[in-house]
């Protein structure tokens, strides 16, 4: 059996045009965690997990339990992150439309190879910002669903920024406990009510960062990405512990002060993983019209996160 990168496109090739055979994938997906394989091999097959004539015959011959547990392994084993899956999902899918805007009455299209411009662009900006920090910073986010919400959040998830998204209806006394309680140091700002929030934070919290998307502020954020190489910034991709926290969502819940929840970067892909077996027909040819809120499990996980499964979304 050949386990080559070669050898894994080859066989992801072959899976986008006929159901393969679940049996001979399990023997490769074994064979991969018992010997000994470069990482970016793993990768290659773990790309097939997205597929849906793949995810279809794993249901279908009743292997969801089986396929899921060594995909896992597979994970671990190789260190896979959410910037892997990311990077792959863009070599592959490079001028594919990756997400649909409305401004004003013009729909704008971006594709995969845009969109991960745009993502190092701010990894590299955030590099710089940290380097400048004598500890880790934390990122926060709060605005209603947007591009710029949804490159920051796939920048932090892809590059290991720990990121907060604050939700948007939370009251003015939710969002001071939220951005104290989790540490945040860098809070980017967007929509209708972002003077108002501006205002807020300014009278009750020092020494936090505040960035506005639609400013100056935005780009000259984005201007000092230039005193960083790339290339440093895409070994951090590299750098992954997949049990560090790599997002905190909060929660109202049902009584007292938001609930927050930590996520790490294995819970990500395997919630992806996961939720491909679950919804198996889905696949790069559909798009998701996205509607619910980003900063809610659900919006976050199921329509942001599908990357290249859903091939664009449109936000509203």
């Amino acid at each position: 059996m050949e386990l080559s990168r070669e050898s894994m496109q080859d066989l992801i090739n072959r899976s986008t045009k006929e159901a393969p055979n679940i049996e001979h994938l399990i023997a490769i997906a074994q064979a991969l965690i018992t010997e000994k394989v470069d990482r970016k091999t793993i990768h290659a097959f773990l790309d097939i997990g997205h597929l849906p004539l793949v995810n279809s015959s794993v249901v279908r011959h009743n292997r969801v339990e089986d396929w899921l547990g060594l995909l896992i392994e597979l994970v671990t084993k190789s260190k896979y992150s959410f910037g892997h899956l990311l990077y792959n999902r863009t070599r592959r899918y490079k001028e594919k439309v990756l997400f649909k805007e409305f401004q004003n009455t013009q729909l704008i299209v971006h594709t995969y190879e845009e969109v991960w411009n745009e993502v190092l662009k701010i990894a590299r900006a955030l590099t710089c910002v940290e380097n400048s920090n004598e500890k880790p910073i934390r990122v926060g986010v709060l605005t209603p669903n947007s591009l710029h919400g949804a490159l920051i959040d796939l920048a932090c998830l892809s590059f290991h920024f720990t990121i907060v998204p604050v939700p948007a209806n939370a009251s003015d006394t939710d969002i001071e406990f939220i951005i104290k309680h989790s540490g945040i140091t860098h809070i980017f700002l967007g929509g209708e009510k972002q003077t108002h929030w501006h205002n807020l934070l300014q009278s009750r919290i020092t020494g936090l960062t505040v960035i506005h998307f639609e400013s100056s502020d935005w780009n000259s954020f984005l201007s000092s990405c230039s005193k960083v190489d790339p290339l440093l910034v895409l070994k951090r991709i590299n750098r992954v512990d997949l049990n560090e926290i790599a997002t905190i969502m909060y929660t109202s819940g049902t009584t007292g002060e938001p609930k927050g929840i930590t996520f790490s970067q294995k819970n990500f892909i395997v919630k992806r993983f996961a939720r491909a077996l679950a919804l198996p027909e889905i696949g790069p040819n559909d798009s998701f019209l996205c509607y619910l809120p980003l900063y809610h499990t659900f919006g976050r996980y199921f329509e942001l996160q599908e990357i290249g499964r859903a091939s664009c979304r449109e936000r509203v």
